[in-house]
């Protein structure tokens, strides 16, 4: 069985200054860079995927926030109470 994972990045500050960016990692284990001799399980090679990503914003003093793709709709929801509030 073939695993898969989308994790959203959400990356702010430093050199993006008021720009958020956002990008979707799309893994699986049919990767052609997963490669079973390098990373010890599935998840060994998700987290350095994910570490390399936030690693390029980093550099650039951002930081770096990632949410699996099912925590979207509520983030999206608590994103729209906030444009709700009045200040």
């Amino acid at each position: 069985m073939i695993q898969k994972e989308t994790h959203i990045l959400i990356a702010t500050g430093g050199y993006l200054n008021d720009k958020v960016v956002v990008e979707k990692i799309h893994l699986t284990d049919d990767d052609e860079a997963f490669i079973e001799d390098e990373f010890e399980d599935f998840g060994e090679y998700v987290d350095y995927v994910l570490e390399e990503a936030a690693a390029e914003h980093e550099q650039g003093f951002s930081s770096v926030l990632f949410i699996t793709e099912n925590q979207l709709p509520s983030l999206l929801g608590e994103l729209s109470k906030i444009q709700s509030i009045k200040s």
